[in-house]
């Protein structure tokens, strides 16, 4: 099984070399020192190594959830990488997201449904009642749900008690790999072929389009608080990012082997986890 880790970048210190012309080559942002200390370099590598097949997910308090499909079992983790909970409320989770109640709802594809947990990983109730086993990525806003369901070709808007607002249609024949919401509450979903962003509005009107970029193989999108977009493209071992109105502005690679996600903290901090090439 292919070894994983994180790398903790500064987006301050890649802003600084972006300005020098230094744009495609992060290497020396990578080099080592702290996140707090851009002129040090402003990375950590390899804060969290694993050789599971996990997903992760980041939160505006910091904190770092780590999720096993295979085990049901969910790590969340602080600032400092101390361990806050461990949880086996959930079957199969696969995507989670907190909300503005502050609790944390997880897509749990072998139940089909949302579980809502508190800040200790204890299950407070389960939303969705087993409609939606064809879900495979969520996204949570402020108040509501996105569940992406490439069975049904839809993108499903529900409330925080699990009340289906809207079913937003998808394109005929399109598959996407990834949906965020935006700080403005606009939806992003990942096109999977070609790489194309599209952004629509709550209520599913589209108001614009961006990407693909240079040859991108697009598999997996971040937001940060200002509306920027980190694609990872696993295949061209790179991640791009464009601003907020959907401009192509950098991309940035030699991170050590295959970005497979981007998460973006409200404190400025890109994690990336990485796969090694074999």
């Amino acid at each position: 099984m292919q070894r994983r880790q994180f790398v903790q970048l500064s987006l301050g210190t890649l802003a600084g070399l972006w300005a020098a012309g230094c744009g495609g080559d992060s290497s020396s942002a990578l080099a080592g020192g702290s996140a707090g200390n851009p002129t040090n370099g402003g990375a950590v590598a390899a804060r969290l190594q694993t050789s599971e097949d996990v997903l992760f997910e980041s939160d505006l308090r910091n904190r770092l959830f780590q999720m096993n499909p295979y085990s049901g079992l969910i790590v969340a983790q602080d600032d400092s990488g101390k361990e806050l909970f461990r949880s086996t409320a959930t079957t199969h989770p696969y995507s989670l997201g907190v909300a503005e109640d502050q609790l944390i709802y997880v897509l749990d594809r072998g139940q089909g449904d949302v579980a809502v947990l508190d800040n200790q990983g204890v299950l407070q109730r389960r939303i969705g009642q087993a409609n939606f086993n064809s879900a495979f990525q969520m996204a949570v806003g402020a108040r509501e749900l996105y569940l992406l369901s490439a069975v049904e070709q839809a993108l499903f808007v529900l409330d925080l008690n699990g009340q289906l607002l809207r079913r937003l249609p998808l394109p005929d024949r399109t598959f996407f790999r990834d949906v965020a919401v935006g700080p403005g509450g606009e939806i992003h979903l990942l096109q999977g072929t070609p790489p194309v962003v599209l952004v629509w509005s709550p209520q599913g009107n589209l108001l614009r389009t961006y990407g693909p970029g240079p040859a991108i193989h697009g598999r997996s999108l971040g937001l940060d608080d200002q509306g920027r977009a980190f694609i990872t493209d696993p295949v061209g071992e790179q991640i791009h990012l464009f601003d907020a109105a959907g401009n192509y502005v950098q991309a940035f690679s030699q991170l050590g082997g295959q970005p497979l996600q981007a998460l973006v903290r409200e404190d400025g901090t890109l994690f990336v986890l990485i796969q090694e090439v074999n």
